[in-house]
Formats: structure tokens, C-alpha cells, sequence
């Protein structure tokens, strides 16, 4: 009877351990998909922020068709704009390396270096923070922005502004 008791008790404790390690996959999921949207979130607010700040729109789009110099308080504003979206990227590049994020991590890149690297200043901007981050990171953001995607990407904002402004005309 005792070896009944025992074979029962050790089979429920198999089955309550496989309960859950499948309830820690399901938690990891979770939050796998709650730090996606998170990180979608963030960038959105990052650009809608600059999108309804008149002064901070005035400046990005100084910056991206050139021509103009940038006060250094506009500077400092353009500055704290590509911080705010490159510290994103680094958090998810640490979520990555935590096993916490899917996404592959030059794709990622790209998708940054084209939404924000996408003008002469911003570029150079990159050149002068690079000693700031680890080499794996440079190499990245570099790789990126070599990279077709961003490219293409840095391009869409011009044909957006010509056909735009043709329109208009």
C-alpha cells in the first residue's frame, strides 16, 4: 500500500513539474510579446511626440533636407531626439542578448538606422556618438546603415517631400 502511496505522490510531483515548466513557457511568451508591442510603442511615441511638437517637426525637417544650419539649442533638441530612439534600439539589443526578444538584431537596425539615421545630420550625429557604445553595438548601427533597407528608407522621405510638393504645385 505504502509503494502505492509513493508511486502516486512521485507521479504527481512529474505532473506538477511539467505543469510548470509549461506555465513558465507561456509566461515567457507573454512577455516576449508584451516587450514587442512595448518597443512598437515607444518608437510611435517617439515620432508622434516629434510629429505634434511644431518646433521639434521644424527642426527634424531641417535636418533632413539640409541647407539650414541648426541652432545649438535645435541641436540639442535633435540630439535628444535620435538619444531617445537609439537607446530603444540598445534596450532591445540587451532584451535580445537576456533571450527575452525574437527579433533579429540587424533587421532591427535597419529599420532604425532608415527611420532615423535617414539625413546628413543624423548620420554625422551617429559618427560623433559612436565612441559611447560597445563595438558589437557600432558595428550594428554601421552595418545598418550600409545595409539596402536603409538606404531605400532614407530615400522614401525625399520622394514623399517631391511628390508632396509637386501636388501642391
Amino acid at each position: 500500500m505504502n509503494q502505492w502511496l509513493s508511486l502516486g505522490a512521485n507521479i504527481g510531483v512529474v505532473m506538477g513539474l511539467v505543469l510548470l515548466v509549461y506555465e513558465l513557457q507561456q509566461n515567457r511568451q507573454l512577455v516576449r510579446a508584451e516587450l514587442g508591442s512595448e518597443a512598437t510603442i515607444i518608437m510611435r511615441e517617439i515620432q508622434l511626440a516629434s510629429a505634434l511638437d511644431q518646433e521639434m517637426s521644424a527642426i527634424i525637417a531641417r535636418a533632413s533636407f539640409g541647407g539650414e544650419k541648426l541652432s545649438d539649442a535645435e541641436l540639442v533638441s535633435f540630439d535628444s531626439y535620435l538619444e531617445a530612439s537609439i537607446q530603444l534600439l540598445h534596450r532591445e539589443r540587451y532584451l535580445l542578448r537576456l533571450g527575452l526578444f525574437d527579433d533579429d538584431p540587424a533587421f532591427m537596425a535597419e529599420i532604425w538606422a532608415g527611420a532615423f539615421l535617414n539625413n546628413p545630420t543624423a548620420v554625422k550625429w551617429w559618427e560623433s556618438k559612436k565612441s559611447f557604445y560597445d563595438e558589437d553595438f557600432v558595428v550594428l548601427i554601421d552595418s545598418a546603415l550600409a545595409s539596402e533597407r536603409a538606404r531605400e528608407d532614407s530615400t522614401q522621405l525625399m520622394r514623399f517631400r517631391s511628390d508632396v510638393n509637386a501636388h501642391q504645385k
